[in-house]
């Protein structure tokens, strides 16, 4: 079966948010050699003679070009990360007369032209990507309790009530299925907050501690099939090995006679 589009991407999602600083640093900065060609040519075709696609697919031409220029190991994640981007907001998704999917099929065409990710531009789901936003805010919340001012680190309680409330609106929904992919990275976060927050003492009213997710949740069939096992082993216990079994024994024998 064909892997759907984004569902690899919950693994790489705590990295998103380091990339997405680099990403508008790209697109703000004057960069060499980034040749913005392709997109002109893709505006002039009727599908997408549009000016407000023109200015965004300018954009991700940009930094589409500086991967081309700064290759690594890395590039197939921040390909993934740039899809993301590409889905979820809407300032590069929604534009007028043409349908998300229409804009998505002509960033792919970009991704074709510029040899570079071309084989990450798609249509996510709305239920996968739902589920990589809530990890996505989660992170960035995370990762800006702590910001540098001036030369002193300073700590941002809000960020760290949002983290709180993210993982408390999820945590119910993880305890019955922990083991999918989205739950499997809220216990990763989990334990992340819980190691950095255990230092910070000036937050409060802010928790410094996740509860698990893992821990403690027994499922009621599980807890049904214990009762009757339980029930079952006292039952014949009490019968082999009691008066009480030796007694109802002896009426058995009694009713036979």
């Amino acid at each position: 079966m064909e892997q759907e589009a984004g569902d690899d991407y919950y693994e790489y999602i705590h990295l998103f948010f380091e990339y997405k600083k680099k990403f508008d640093e790209i697109i703000k900065g004057d960069y060499p050699d980034s040749t913005i060609k392709y997109c002109e040519t893709l505006t002039k075709s009727p599908y997408m003679y549009n000016a407000q696609f023109k200015e965004k697919c300018d954009i991700i031409e940009k930094y589409l070009t500086h991967l081309n220029k700064n290759e690594d190991e890395y590039n197939f994640v921040r390909c993934r990360f740039l899809n993301y981007i590409l889905n979820s907001e809407e300032i590069y998704n929604k534009i007028s007369s043409y349908g998300k999917s229409d804009i998505i099929a002509a960033y792919k065409t970009l991704s074709h032209l510029k040899y570079r990710c071309y084989g990450n531009i798609e249509n996510i789901k709305i239920n996968i990507l739902r589920e990589l936003q809530i990890l996505y805010n989660l992170y960035d919340s995370f990762y800006n309790i702590k910001i540098k001012d001036g030369k002193e680190d300073k700590i941002i309680c809000k960020k760290a009530d949002e983290s709180v409330q993210l993982y408390g609106q999820n945590y119910e929904y993880c305890r019955k299925n922990s083991k999918n992919k989205f739950c499997q990275q809220l216990i990763q976060f989990q334990k992340l907050y819980n190691e950095f927050m255990i230092n910070i003492t000036n937050c409060n009213n802010v928790l410094n501690y996740l509860p698990n997710i893992e821990t403690d949740f027994i499922s009621p069939i599980i807890i049904t099939a214990v009762i009757i096992l339980m029930t079952l082993s006292c039952s014949f216990i009490l019968l082999k090995f009691t008066p009480v079994g030796s007694w109802l024994a002896s009426q058995r024998e009694r009713k036979k006679k």
